[in-house]
């Protein structure tokens, strides 16, 4: 590539990364929720963004090297900035805009800084040159140059006379010589003229092509600027009708929290909750769910408080919807609910917002209820404190960082806040549809020295749904009655729970450690195949 082009091909890159990694989450949006090919259009616009962005390198180099500077100190300022950059951008992300922002107009934002970037090099950098002063320049230099080399003809007509009049009274040809002398010098300075003036014109002519280049990468820069700041504006509408296409039912509240993005959609009266596009309940059935992960537990301890221990501590991990807690409630044994759970925006959206409210009975605001934000794995780290009941009610173990609360380091810690006659349980997935990613999770519960009791719902937004008990001594047993007035569970159906069809069978796994964080490849591989 020319020199001269690298500085115009650097802002052009510049503004194609701004553009197109700007409006590339929204893109990507749409395109999940309409389009079948949805990977390869991932796969693509990846490859184009770091394509363009491995260009950007080798052409700032360039630039750099145009100025003579030392290749050794060429090559650390644009490593070393582009490391810095890339360093901010990896704590400013997911720290600061994609919890204030969100993933649409955080990449909007991005594109907005490139194509600002590509705006200040055209406005500072590229050659600028006025017309109007570049032709008087232009014209001031060719008229110098004739003055410069315009003979004196004065002069030349003296002589010149002189040699005619020395010719005709004394017939001498030396006069001659000397007026064919002028003329040949004359003659070469004309041609000096016209040989800088045209120098002249054609360094004009690039000086006039360097100013359209420049208008034509203004305009471009202002049209980027202007397709992005449209994407800022719509970022949440267009995501919003993603959204309501994929969710299959009207959109009544969507936000995002630092970690976490938080939908309500409700079709025919029923509410349901999504977390990062993953349904955490619905109002139709979430009775089923919650009373099968609470009252099997709730209920044995109840029956097996004494005068020694008249009320119960009870510990929920997750749960930030209140609705574990609203069974939990309903057992006058139960002295306290310590509450942890990392989002503060979704506890306060449960605890704030009426419908809700009238949903989990406002167990939130309750004065046995004390709401701890925080990671549960941290909080069990630093906790002191013993309980009777752990309800582990985390999301499902879809990656790494969700995966390590359910490792045999964080049920070691759990084992340590449990009381000798205390039971824990711990929401497991499905073993019908995620059997491999189930019997992990028991597996991984008896690494840490628990004795364990797995059983089963049918929930109908989720299907078939796995729990585990974990007792430190005595093995649990279910009980074979109910105090408290329910909508699903009973004793016959108790008695189900705790049986297993041929086809949802304990198979050979291994436990999950944060070394080897099998169950996230068990979770990918079991959902993977449905």
């Amino acid at each position: 590539m020319p020199e001269d082009k690298v500085l115009q091909r650097f802002i052009e890159i510049e503004v194609l990364v701004g553009l197109i990694g700007g409006l590339s989450a929204i893109g990507l949006f749409l395109a999940f929720a309409w389009l079948p090919s949805f990977k390869a259009i991932l796969y693509a616009l990846v490859m184009c963004i770091g394509i363009l962005v491995g260009m950007e390198i080798p052409l700032v180099m360039r630039i750099f090297n145009a100025q003579e500077q030392a290749f050794h100190e060429l090559v650390s300022r644009v490593l070393t900035f582009d490391y810095l950059g890339a360093l901010a951008v990896s704590l400013v992300f997911p720290l600061v805009l994609a919890p204030l922002l969100g993933l649409a107009r955080s990449a909007v934002l991005f594109g907005l800084l490139n194509v600002m970037v590509a705006g200040w090099t055209a406005w500072h950098f590229y050659p600028k040159i006025d017309r109007a002063d570049n032709r008087l320049k232009i014209n001031s230099l060719s008229d110098t140059n004739l003055d410069k080399h315009k003979p004196n003809l004065s002069q030349s007509s003296s002589d010149g006379s002189d040699g005619f009049n020395s010719l005709g009274s004394l017939g001498s040809l030396g006069s001659l010589d000397r007026l064919n002398s002028l003329d040949k010098v004359t003659s070469y300075q004309a041609h000096q003229v016209i040989t800088e003036d045209a120098k002249h014109k054609q360094q004009a002519h690039r000086f006039a092509r360097s100013e359209s280049i420049r208008h034509g990468l203004i305009v471009r820069i202002l049209l980027a600027t202007a397709l992005l700041l449209a994407g800022l504006l719509f970022a949440d509408r267009l995501v919003g009708l993603s959204e309501q296409k994929l969710f299959n039912a009207p959109v009544i509240f969507a936000t995002n929290s630092p970690y976490q993005r938080l939908i309500v959609t409700e079709r025919h009266g029923h509410l349901q909750l999504f977390l990062n596009g993953n349904l955490q309940f619905s109002t139709r059935d979430e009775h089923r769910y919650h009373e099968a992960l609470v009252h099997p537990m709730m209920q044995t301890l109840s029956d097996s408080t004494r005068a020694s221990k008249p009320k119960l501590e009870v510990l929920i991990l997750g749960g930030g919807d209140g609705m574990a807690a609203r069974e939990v409630l309903k057992y006058e044994a139960v002295a306290h609910i310590t509450l942890v759970d990392l989002d503060k925006k979704m506890t306060d959206f449960f605890a704030d917002t009426p419908r809700f409210q009238a949903l989990n009975a406002n167990s939130l605001n309750d004065p046995k209820v004390t709401i701890v934000n925080a990671d549960a794995y941290k909080w069990l780290e630093s906790s002191e404190a013993h309980f009777d009941a752990i309800i582990v009610n985390l999301p499902d173990p879809s990656q790494y960082s969700l995966a390590k609360l359910y490792s045999v380091p964080m049920y070691h810690l759990l084992r340590q806040h449990l009381n000798a006659e205390g039971l824990a349980v711990v929401q497991s997935t499905s073993p019908y549809y995620a059997p491999r990613s189930f019997w992990s999770i028991n597996k991984t519960l008896q690494a840490a020295h628990f004795k364990t009791t797995p059983y089963h719902a049918y929930v109908p937004s989720f299907g078939e749904w796995g729990f585990i008990i974990a007792s430190v001594n005595q093995p649990f047993v279910a009980p074979s009655r109910y105090e408290q007035p329910m909508t699903f569970l009973s004793p016959s159906v108790s008695r189900e729970m705790f049986t297993f069809a041929p086809d949802m069978q304990p198979i050979a796994v291994e436990p999950n450690t944060l070394d080897k964080q099998m169950l996230v490849h068990y979770y990918m591989q079991d959902w993977s195949d449905e």
